[in-house]
């Protein structure tokens, strides 16, 4: 289960490019991509599997000066989606 004390990291095999502003995630073996905007692909690079999502949330609130709550709950949301997509995967520990 996902949580803000998480750690994750891209899944093997997941190829990402950058398309303008945009960031394309695909899951080849899932056969499966997913679009970011400017906001999720900054999400996406910080996806380390050593940064807690609380932590990556604290520094995008600053980033973009929005409420640190509302971006807890987007990079939750966020890290929820490329989870089921199968596009990172959770670390141990």
């Amino acid at each position: 289960m996902l949580t803000l004390d998480s750690r994750v990291q891209p899944a093997p095999g997941v190829v990402v490019r950058e398309s303008g502003d945009e960031l394309v995630v695909v899951a080849p073996a899932q056969g499966k991509y997913l679009v970011l905007n400017r906001t999720g692909a900054a999400v996406f690079h910080h996806m380390n599997g050593e940064t807690p999502l609380r932590d990556i949330a604290g520094a995008l609130s600053q980033d973009f000066q929005a409420p640190v709550e509302r971006v807890q709950a987007d990079v939750l949301h966020l890290a929820a989606q490329l989870l089921e997509r199968g596009m990172i995967v959770l670390m141990e520990g």
